[in-house]
């Protein structure tokens, strides 16, 4: 047995954030956190980074909210929410080019914890790092009614809500590709990471007690713990003797469009992406957008999902299908989200934008979700592919990427008034290279 000490290290830096402030938060407080990853001779184990912060709700000055207030959060994201927009670019190579924006990041994280983890895991796991408890019940039986569920003394809303009446460490798990890759952070030069909080509140809480002028959140003792592999010096040697001209990396492009919901719509976005691996989208009405009365962070139907196909460049694709869902309207229940129970195709292309949907062992898109009971502040639904499930690498796509589809033309809020807007949200997920030239710096392409 060899007493020589081991070369390679592993080590877990904590960092704080470079603009110091002993508050974030809405309000008036600094909204932005900024963090300084070194430059170092390191691999970072992106998975494993955590933004942990303290955090207090109040729905007035300094009153936080109690379990009697209609004061809540969503379930899937809990404190997720709080997270407008996510920013990565390099520290050594500062041109000015982001390696990865997500401008509607609560939006792609509510996606990601309502497909890939189940109401169990959520109470079992999530509730420790983000205080999510989930969407469903665990147990079985039938499920409550839409009106049971929106009482504001409801179970699950209360154990959802007790998070916000006390302060509350949260250790968050960043959504981000770029940071879930092993990075060589010698390589990348660096990383400068900027997480803006949402200043609005209605965009984080909803409910009856939630008064937009005065309630407020603040986070502090924040800190970003990220888990490195220091580099043995052969490894460092042999890097030098041969550097790489390109680092590969995955991220997400963020795109917001808005349909009307009066039956044939069509979503045409241009992308410029050389290696498109997948592609989600998800919806809320336009007028639930920083609306107290409503949840920001629900996934609705698109007004009920009647007929959908995708294409490419004109030409249908990954697919040669076309999705018409054979369940028709019930007239003694005009909630969108109950009629689109069993879009099991659907649903199976959404889950595979993730992964393979056999390797999708747990999901809180369960048909009890699905059916929407809880409306306008549980929907789970979703839509998405993906393009290259066999290799993952991604295909070029210099053009048009189009979503047609028809809807029922029904809103969410047990009306049908044709007339209502959605705002949709599309996440392209993309395999990107960095070229690097120490005398020019990087270049995405």
């Amino acid at each position: 047995m060899s007493n020589q000490i081991a070369s390679q290290q592993k080590r877990v830096l904590e960092i704080l954030p470079s603009n110091n402030s002993e508050f974030y938060g809405s309000q008036g407080k600094q909204n932005v956190v900024k963090f300084e990853v070194p430059d170092v001779a390191a691999v970072m184990l992106g998975e494993a980074v955590r933004l942990n912060f303290d955090i207090e709700c109040f729905t007035t000055g300094t009153t936080k909210p109690d379990m009697t207030k209609d004061f809540n959060i969503d379930k899937c994201n809990g404190f997720q929410s709080i997270i407008q927009q996510v920013l990565l670019s390099s520290r050594r190579y500062s041109t000015g080019t982001n390696l990865e924006s997500i401008t509607s990041y609560s939006r792609l994280s509510s996606s990601m914890k309502s497909a890939l983890f189940s109401p169990s895991q959520h109470l079992s796991n999530n509730v420790h790092t983000d205080a999510s408890h989930g969407k469903g019940m665990t147990c079985r039986g039938a499920p409550p009614t839409k009106v049971e569920i929106l009482q504001k003394n409801d179970p699950t809303l209360q154990a959802q809500r007790k998070p916000l009446t006390k302060k509350t460490p949260v250790s968050l798990q960043l959504n981000s590709a770029l940071l879930n890759s092993t990075l060589s952070l010698d390589q990348i030069g660096g990383l400068h990471l900027q997480i803006y909080l949402k200043e609005n509140v209605s965009a984080v809480f909803w409910g009856e007690d939630v008064d937009p002028s005065t309630c407020n959140y603040r986070i502090s003792n924040v800190s970003l713990t990220a888990p490195v592999i220091y580099k043995s010096q052969d490894q460092i040697m042999m890097e030098r003797q041969n550097p790489q001209p390109a680092i590969s990396f995955l991220s997400w492009v963020n795109i917001y469009n808005v349909i009307q919901n009066t039956g044939a719509n069509s979503l045409n976005n241009r992308v410029s992406l050389k290696g498109l691996v997948s592609v989600i989208q998800n919806s809320l009405p336009v007028s639930h957008i920083s609306n107290s009365e409503y949840n920001e962070d629900s996934l609705f139907a698109f007004g009920g999902v009647k007929d959908m196909s995708m294409s490419r460049m004109g030409v249908r694709s990954p697919k040669e299908w076309t999705f018409m869902p054979s369940r028709e309207r019930d007239t003694d229940n005009l909630n969108n989200i109950a009629e689109s129970i069993n879009y099991s195709q659907i649903i199976d292309e959404y889950l595979g934008a993730y992964r393979n949907p056999r390797d999708v062992y747990f999901s809180g898109c369960i048909g009890q979700n699905l059916r929407g009971f809880g409306g306008e502040h549980d929907s789970v639904f979703g839509l998405g592919t993906a393009y290259s499930p066999q290799s993952g690498a991604g295909i070029t796509q210099q053009g048009n990427i189009t979503m047609n589809m028809i809807t029922k033309a029904q809103d969410p809020d047990k009306t049908d008034l044709s007339s209502t807007q959605f705002g949709v949200h599309n996440f392209y997920l993309a395999r990107q290279d960095l070229l690097i030239n120490p005398s020019q710096g990087i270049q995405v392409a």
